[in-house]
């Protein structure tokens, strides 16, 4: 068995190793809103159920080298609210369009071809095609060197 040192990895190798060793790992493609009402669509590898009682689910923004929250972070605090669709088969390659770094004002939705829903609990679009969707409300965000872990 290899073993590694986390401490002597950067984040790149240790996303590596990781997104490697724990498979199959889901997808959340995260719809939020900005303030200006821009819709927002972004995937992340890291993601998972947190807890059934309540039901949580958790996805995790990198933020390496300083750089600033992206916008599905921003958008979900500032708006409390963001839905999760799952990504069949039939949209990966749309679900990788959304994964390009572009402006906040880029609406991704758009971008990627895919039909914005409104969330019937929460004021946050989840994508019409998806075959699953959770609407989520912000259970809070545990902010680490170079990523966050947001709960909904």
């Amino acid at each position: 068995m290899a073993t590694f040192d986390a401490d002597e990895l950067g984040w790149r190798d240790a996303y590596k190793l990781l997104t490697g060793l724990v498979v199959p790992r889901p997808i959340a493609w995260v719809g939020t809103r900005s303030a200006d009402g821009v819709a927002n669509l972004a995937p992340f590898s890291f993601f998972t159920v947190a807890s059934a009682d309540p039901p949580t689910v958790l996805f995790c923004p990198q933020l390496p080298d300083g750089r600033a929250d992206k916008d599905s972070l921003a958008n979900a605090e500032a708006s409390g609210v963001f839905t999760v669709s799952f990504v069949s088969r039939a949209l990966f390659e749309r679900m990788n369009e959304t994964a390009a770094s572009v402006p906040p004002e880029v609406d991704e939705f758009e971008l990627a071809g895919v039909t914005p829903a409104e969330g019937t609990k929460v004021p946050a679009p989840y994508v019409a095609e998806a075959p699953a969707a959770i609407e989520c409300r912000l259970a809070g965000v545990h902010r680490l060197d170079a990523a966050a872990v947001v709960f909904g």
